[in-house]
């Protein structure tokens, strides 16, 4: 059983690292087979155990403030995690146990926004308290900024974008299918979109043995 969380935990570091490494690199760099790296990665991804995604850099988007925001309900968690979930300023919720029912981290572009979304979060029903914690600085996670500035997109970068934060794994070749460009067109544009640190391509873990992450 350890074996298999050994295996699982490097697996998951290493597509932290690079979330579109080849499987023939995954699996010399874990001392595997491509076959059982291949069908260990396919059934994590299946069983969402893990989610490899697309995110774009914060600063590109023009969000310089990040907060924790933790919050007590009358019980209706779901509900509140769910109305959380389809804001756009939330980069995480979760459902948690302890003196909190659900945790969020949000992205705004500055404090008189935050206030307002703290506010509207406030407001929603079967939300009883929050409690905020402002992030200075962030020195390692999934969101911090690695954008260089100088970079614009059009339609393509943006409709590209928009199919890795669903898959950041999805083939070069599925993806000029989406938007109609040969599979090294989009290659291109997807790495330049990644040196640039516009983009960050990543495994996302969920988080306990019953995947309340609901982000």
């Amino acid at each position: 059983m350890s074996g298999t969380m050994d295996f699982d935990a490097e697996l998951i570091r290493a597509l932290q690292e690079d979330g579109r490494a080849s499987i023939l690199s995954l699996a010399q760099r874990l001392g595997q087979s491509r076959a059982a790296v291949a069908a260990r990665l396919r059934t994590m991804l299946a069983d969402r155990t893990v989610r490899v995604v697309a995110a774009v850099d914060p600063v590109f988007l023009g969000q310089h403030v990040l907060a924790h925001v933790s919050i007590r309900t009358d019980g209706s968690v779901e509900l509140v995690a769910e109305h959380l979930r389809d804001m756009s300023e939330t980069v995480l919720v979760s459902a948690v146990g302890g003196a909190h029912d659900v945790v969020t981290e949000v992205r705004v572009g500055s404090m008189s926004e935050l206030h307002d979304l703290l506010a509207l979060i406030r407001a929603i029903d079967g939300v009883l308290d929050i409690s905020t914690i402002i992030y200075s600085t962030v020195i390692k996670g999934f969101f911090v900024s690695e954008y260089h500035g100088g970079v614009t997109l059009d339609t393509i970068d943006e409709a590209l974008i928009e199919q890795l934060q669903a898959d950041g794994r999805k083939s070069f070749r599925a993806l000029g299918d989406e938007v109609r460009l040969s599979p090294s067109a989009v290659a291109t544009r997807v790495q330049r979109m990644i040196d640039a640190g516009v983009i960050k391509i990543s495994a996302v873990e969920a988080r306990g043995l019953a995947h309340r992450q609901l982000s």
